[in-house]
């Protein structure tokens, strides 16, 4: 038995170490390369506020079925996409401030989480040929951002594409995955690339 739970257990390691992939950010506004946020930004009195909201909704998808993310999934989320959307906030020179009440805020954010999380056809032709069939997807609108300015009424979606390659050839390079980008990382860039974008008022323009 313990020989057995060996067996299946190096089996699922060769066959998730045998792909990889990507995330593309898409609809950006600006077509030039958004530079790397710096360290964090320390607050200062004189720096105007930008108050916020975010929500965030999500499910997961695999073959035909639909899942929620679990209470504690969608916190460990809710938190980390908080914590993303300050850090871009204060780079920017504002101070965030986050409200729970959509009215009052300048900023609002709708995040919605749709990844699949299983193999589509396509690759289970590489399972099945223990990884010499090489196969490749994209996996269209796995992450959805939208934000709206309340002050001038400006909205623009994003929304994140992601392209996995599977084949046996990438077996030695299977620890990319830990560096590439993330989905908050995605998050970053299109806040970022809204906040550069974002049609401010004149009073505003003169206190920036």
């Amino acid at each position: 038995m313990k020989t057995t739970h060996q067996i299946l257990l190096l089996f699922s390691l060769l066959i998730s170490s045998c792909t990889t992939g990507s995330l593309t950010l898409k609809n950006k506004i600006s077509k030039t390369p958004t530079l790397p946020l710096s360290p964090h930004t320390k607050i200062k009195k004189d720096i105007p506020e930008m108050i916020f909201f975010i929500k965030i909704d999500g499910r997961k998808y695999f073959r035909t079925m639909v899942s929620e993310f679990s209470e504690k999934d969608m916190k460990e989320l809710t938190n980390a996409y908080t914590k993303a959307t300050q850090k871009v906030l204060k780079e920017k020179h504002f101070h965030p401030i986050q409200t729970f009440n959509q009215a009052k805020s300048d900023l609002v954010i709708n995040i919605s989480l749709t990844p699949f999380v299983g193999s589509v056809g396509v690759e289970y032709l590489t399972g099945l040929s223990f990884g010499v069939i090489p196969s490749w997807v994209t996996l269209k609108k796995q992450y959805n951002f939208d934000f709206k300015y309340s002050k001038t009424g400006q909205e623009h979606k994003y929304w994140v594409n992601a392209f996995r390659f599977n084949h046996w050839v990438v077996f030695p390079i299977w620890w990319t995955l830990f560096l590439a980008d993330n989905q908050y990382d995605k998050y970053k860039e299109a806040l970022l690339d809204f906040i550069e974008n974002k049609k401010s008022t004149h009073n505003e323009e003169n206190s920036e």
